[in-house]
């Protein structure tokens, strides 16, 4: 062994790191933010499967022969309720 230094405090680009790390995995503030990520990463799917859906339904109604003017009246009059 040449040297040894006695290290008290972390290098600070293994601070960034480390605060990377716990970021990415969420295990910065225990079990509810893991459960958070968990959500928010499902978000993706959630929205697929309601995009696919509804284009589906706008295909199904099309295919039954109403014409894409009255879809688009409907969409309007759906939205001016809303």
């Amino acid at each position: 062994m040449l040297k040894a230094e006695k290290v008290l405090e972390p290098n600070p680009v293994f601070k960034v790191l480390l605060t990377i790390v716990t970021l990415h995995y969420g295990t910065f503030g225990g079990l509810s933010t893991r459960i958070l990520y968990g959500f928010i990463g499902l978000i993706p799917a959630v929205l697929l499967i309601t995009g696919l859906v509804i284009w589906k339904q706008r295909r199904w109604r099309m295919a039954r022969g109403e014409s894409a003017s009255q879809l688009r009246a409907e969409e309007t009059q759906v939205n001016r309720l809303s």
